[in-house]
């Protein structure tokens, strides 16, 4: 029991520190701004992890787990490829403020300088990239994709979603979301051989 209790609190000061990666970012983020989200002492945040790289590293390290274990979880789940899709994408398409990806961002700008955040980050980017292409795979055999190599078109989308969610965050009011969410699917319906009001949710 004292040990389930030590990871509950654990979860909890990882998720305060996310919220403070996006309100302060990666190079101005202090084990006090976590301590003072949660309303606990710093030596507590301290007694989880001994520094502040310690924090950083496994925040976001939690980040990039908690993507690929949800990928996993839809591209195992029920439904047909083009359901899985949407529940993949998602994320992205919702009316949530786009500042959600701020911490993921943060740690891309983190993995430049930091090997141990790079490493967990290619970790588990490619559990994120085979889950994906489990689902392109589903859709050819299904002949709701046409899509020659699932591997490289997993990745491409990848990268097409990843430059997305830094436009939108990053550019907020630039372009309205439902014009870059429609260029979005262009450019996965592209990918996927497929045209794209097969693959977007109808509004209403």
């Amino acid at each position: 029991m004292p040990t389930r209790k030590v990871e509950v609190r654990r979860e909890q000061i990882l998720h305060a520190t996310i919220e403070v990666l996006r309100e302060h970012g990666f190079a101005k983020a202090r084990v006090k701004h976590v301590a003072e989200q949660l309303g606990i002492s710093y030596t507590l945040v301290y007694y989880h992890f001994p520094t502040r790289e310690k924090l950083l590293t496994d925040t976001f390290t939690f980040l990039a787990e908690d993507e690929a274990v949800a990928m996993r979880r839809i591209a195992e789940g029920e439904g047909n490829a083009i359901e899985k899709l949407r529940a993949a994408i998602s994320p992205i398409t919702d009316d949530r403020p786009a500042t959600r990806w701020i911490p993921l961002m943060e740690g891309w700008v983190a993995a430049l300088r930091v090997p141990e955040v790079r490493s967990g980050q290619i970790r588990y980017l490619h559990r994120w990239l085979d889950s994906f292409q489990r689902i392109i795979e589903q859709g050819n055999q299904e002949g709701s994709f046409h899509c020659a190599s699932p591997e490289v078109s997993a990745w491409r989308i990848n990268a097409l979603l990843d430059g997305v969610c830094v436009q939108l965050a990053s550019y907020d009011g630039a372009l309205p979301n439902k014009t870059a969410h429609a260029r979005m699917w262009d450019g996965i319906a592209l990918e996927l051989g497929c045209i794209p009001r097969a693959l977007a949710p109808q509004a209403g």
